[in-house]
Protein backbone atom coordinates (compact mmCIF):
# COMPACT_ATOMS: atom_id res chain seq x y z
CA UNK A 1 0.00 0.00 0.00
CA UNK A 2 2.81 2.40 0.87
CA UNK A 3 4.43 1.90 -2.55
CA UNK A 4 1.15 2.57 -4.35
CA UNK A 5 0.60 5.79 -2.38
CA UNK A 6 4.14 7.02 -3.06
CA UNK A 7 3.86 6.23 -6.76
CA UNK A 8 0.52 8.06 -6.95
CA UNK A 9 2.05 11.19 -5.39
CA UNK A 10 4.95 11.10 -7.84
CA UNK A 11 2.72 10.51 -10.86
CA UNK A 12 0.47 13.37 -9.80
CA UNK A 13 3.46 15.72 -9.46
CA UNK A 14 4.80 14.68 -12.87
CA UNK A 15 1.42 15.04 -14.56
CA UNK A 16 0.56 18.34 -12.87
CA UNK A 17 3.87 19.90 -13.86
CA UNK A 18 3.92 18.29 -17.33
CA UNK A 19 7.38 16.88 -16.76
CA UNK A 20 9.07 14.98 -19.60
CA UNK A 21 10.15 11.77 -17.89
CA UNK A 22 12.85 10.86 -20.40
CA UNK A 23 14.47 14.30 -20.18
CA UNK A 24 14.27 14.26 -16.38
CA UNK A 25 15.94 10.84 -16.22
CA UNK A 26 18.65 11.85 -18.71
CA UNK A 27 19.37 15.06 -16.78
CA UNK A 28 20.34 13.04 -13.70
CA UNK A 29 22.01 10.14 -15.52
CA UNK A 30 25.33 11.99 -15.34
CA UNK A 31 27.45 9.23 -16.91
CA UNK A 32 24.91 8.35 -19.63
CA UNK A 33 24.81 4.67 -18.62
CA UNK A 34 21.03 4.46 -18.73
CA UNK A 35 20.72 4.12 -14.98
CA UNK A 36 20.70 6.28 -11.88
CA UNK A 37 22.90 5.82 -8.85
CA UNK A 38 21.35 6.28 -5.42
CA UNK A 39 22.74 9.83 -5.28
CA UNK A 40 21.36 10.68 -8.73
CA UNK A 41 17.97 9.19 -7.77
CA UNK A 42 17.83 11.27 -4.58
CA UNK A 43 18.78 14.45 -6.47
CA UNK A 44 16.08 13.79 -9.07
CA UNK A 45 13.46 13.57 -6.34
CA UNK A 46 14.74 16.74 -4.69
CA UNK A 47 14.02 18.54 -7.96
CA UNK A 48 10.57 16.98 -8.26
CA UNK A 49 9.79 18.28 -4.77
CA UNK A 50 6.96 15.80 -4.24
CA UNK A 51 4.94 16.85 -1.20
CA UNK A 52 5.51 14.78 1.91
CA UNK A 53 8.18 12.59 0.30
CA UNK A 54 11.21 12.23 2.55
CA UNK A 55 14.55 10.43 2.33
CA UNK A 56 13.14 7.21 3.75
CA UNK A 57 10.40 7.21 1.11
CA UNK A 58 12.96 7.71 -1.66
CA UNK A 59 15.13 4.88 -0.32
CA UNK A 60 12.06 2.63 -0.09
CA UNK A 61 11.16 3.45 -3.70
CA UNK A 62 14.63 2.57 -4.90
CA UNK A 63 14.56 -0.77 -3.09
CA UNK A 64 11.14 -1.61 -4.53
CA UNK A 65 11.83 -0.46 -8.08
CA UNK A 66 15.35 -1.86 -8.41
CA UNK A 67 14.16 -5.20 -9.79
CA UNK A 68 17.62 -6.49 -10.71
CA UNK A 69 18.94 -5.47 -7.24
CA UNK A 70 22.12 -3.82 -8.52
CA UNK A 71 21.67 -0.71 -6.37
CA UNK A 72 20.95 1.48 -9.39
CA UNK A 73 17.77 2.30 -11.24
CA UNK A 74 17.49 1.49 -14.94
CA UNK A 75 15.25 3.68 -17.09
CA UNK A 76 12.74 0.83 -17.50
CA UNK A 77 12.66 0.41 -13.70
CA UNK A 78 12.14 4.15 -13.34
CA UNK A 79 9.18 4.01 -15.73
CA UNK A 80 7.45 1.65 -13.32
CA UNK A 81 6.69 4.77 -11.25
CA UNK A 82 4.12 5.76 -13.84
CA UNK A 83 2.34 2.46 -14.29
Amino acid sequence: MRLINLMAKIKDTIDTNKIDIKKLFEKYDKNNKGKLSIKEFVNLFKELNVQKLDGKDIEYLLICLDTNKDGELLYKEFLALLE
